[in-house]
């Protein structure tokens, strides 16, 4: 079971792909995201023992035209600065646009955080990727004027 809440901020360095559907009867485009990122977790279970978590990571989110899917992998570190606890956390679960939501299982190397931290996570996280929201646009644009011309609308 997840022990508390937390927050995490990073940089996340990704690729966005989209194309033009296959099907003209389809109703979103299809993208895929994919890119490392660096960041850093706080856990807010206990103000008096502060817990971080630098952490290095991959994530894959995928949007076909009919399902999605989200995968991710990502090394932590926690330590409240007396110990430490590196895990290995995998995540899996489903895209909303540019959000994710999901399920994380963390496997640690060293017990000592882990009651404090749990094994057991619900992730979700929100891209702000401006060039790729932009670009997004354009195919879904475009995707509504050809789907008027051909009469499906």
């Amino acid at each position: 079971m997840q022990k508390g809440y937390g927050i995490e901020a990073g940089l996340h360095l990704n690729n966005f792909l989209t194309r033009f559907p296959r099907h003209p009867e389809m109703t979103l485009a299809p993208y895929a995201s994919s890119g490392f990122f660096l960041s850093s977790e706080l856990r807010l279970s206990d103000f008096e023992k502060v817990i971080i978590g630098p952490k290095i990571g991959w994530e894959l989110s995928v949007m076909g035209e009919t399902f999605g899917s989200f995968f991710g992998a990502e090394f932590i570190n926690y330590t409240d600065f007396h110990s430490y606890s590196p895990a290995l956390m995998f995540k899996i679960g489903f895209p909303l646009m540019w959000l994710n939501a999901g399920y994380g299982y963390a496997m640690f190397f060293e017990d000592s955080l882990k009651d404090k931290i749990g094994k057991h996570r619900i992730t979700i996280s929100y891209t702000i990727n401006r060039k790729a929201n932009k670009e997004y646009k354009r195919i879904e644009e475009n995707l509504v004027n050809s789907r008027r011309k051909q009469g499906f609308d």
